[in-house]
């Protein structure tokens, strides 16, 4: 598991990793998963094909007209931000399933 880490603080168990290899599994970080390689291959793509459609409906008059204020750009923004954010929670929330999985399956066979 790439994205898991140790930090101070994270709870660790004893278990086998995808190599077999006898390692401590540890809890995802948040923002070491958040802004991991696949986590952003998966995310970035997501955030800029609905942020372009929402920015495209709710600004796209403003837009076209040419009457650009800063405020638009910041609500622009905003709609790249939000399906970043709920795509990234859901490849983190995914990446913690997976760890809670292995730990109860390794409980299970301790």
């Amino acid at each position: 598991m790439s994205e898991a880490g140790s930090g101070p603080g994270a709870p660790a168990e004893r278990g086998k990793t995808s190599t077999g290899v006898d390692n401590v599994v540890t809890a995802p970080r948040l923002f070491a998963t958040v802004f991991s390689r696949s986590s952003l291959s998966k995310c970035v793509p997501i955030a800029l094909f609905v942020g372009t459609v929402l920015s495209l409906v709710n600004q796209g008059s403003v837009l076209f007209a040419g009457t650009v204020t800063a405020v638009t750009w910041i609500r622009v923004a905003v709609n790249f931000l939000v399906p970043f954010c709920v795509s990234s929670a859901g490849f983190y929330g995914s990446q913690r399933a997976m760890w809670r999985a292995m730990r109860l399956s390794h409980r299970r066979h301790t």
